[in-house]
């Protein structure tokens, strides 16, 4: 129930943490640092079973990331692993100066292990809704369950460096694509082969508060 507003480069930054949870806070205005990156929470150096749920994030270069992280030059030896973003509300990110795939992402997943991402609403991000990028020493995210979420961006709702088949263990059902842009192509390359086959697109049809309209596409899609 915190409001976490533009005190430096991350908002909650979690390292080595095992069982922490960051629920129902307010996040804004998060920009590139003293080295940092401008992210709202950020998940790195072997946390574990991490809860980050019902959160509210904006104005801001990006909203979660989950990354192997490095410490004093050096990769950190564990990834974070078991963590859970749920019910969280992204929207109208910035893009910053820095260089990174990361910049005006609402969730950055790279170098991590056993993650869920369920039921969140990322809209008006200016890159992307959802990255999956290389950890610092090249690895992927490893074991993703991505369900029921919306996802807009800029330049793709989705996007990931990498073949997809060298994303290890990765799950998506039933997903909103607002613009219908999966890594610079058309939704039903990436619905080819069997992938995500209840997922949606078009305008979502929200309201101000972010939550569906009477007409809206979103409404018992899950």
């Amino acid at each position: 129930g915190n409001r976490i507003d533009a005190n430096g480069e991350n908002g909650v930054d979690i390292k080595s943490t095992h069982g922490i949870t960051v629920r129902a806070n307010t996040f804004a205005g998060y920009r590139e640092a003293g080295g940092g990156e401008g992210i709202a929470i950020e998940v790195q150096y072997d946390a574990q079973d991490v809860l980050i749920t019902g959160n509210r994030i904006t104005d801001s270069a990006m909203g979660i990331e989950l990354t192997r992280g490095r410490k004093n030059g050096t990769d950190y030896p564990a990834l974070p692993r078991r963590v859970r973003i749920a019910g969280n509300l992204v929207h109208d990110l910035i893009l910053d100066t820095f260089t990174n795939a990361g910049n005006g992402v609402g969730i950055v997943l790279r170098g991590c292990a056993d993650v869920e991402v369920f039921n969140n609403t990322v809209v008006h991000a200016p890159t992307a809704g959802m990255y999956m990028g290389r950890g610092n020493n090249g690895e992927f995210v490893q074991g993703l369950n991505a369900r029921n979420n919306v996802f807009e961006g800029g330049a793709n709702d989705l996007d990931f460096n990498s073949d997809i088949d060298a994303l290890i263990g990765i799950t998506f059902d039933h997903n909103h694509f607002v613009t219908g842009r999966v890594r610079d192509r058309a939704l039903a390359q990436w619905l080819s082969p069997l992938r995500d086959l209840s997922a949606s697109s078009g305008d979502p049809q929200l309201n101000a508060d972010f939550a569906p309209l009477a007409g809206s596409p979103l409404i018992d899609s899950g």
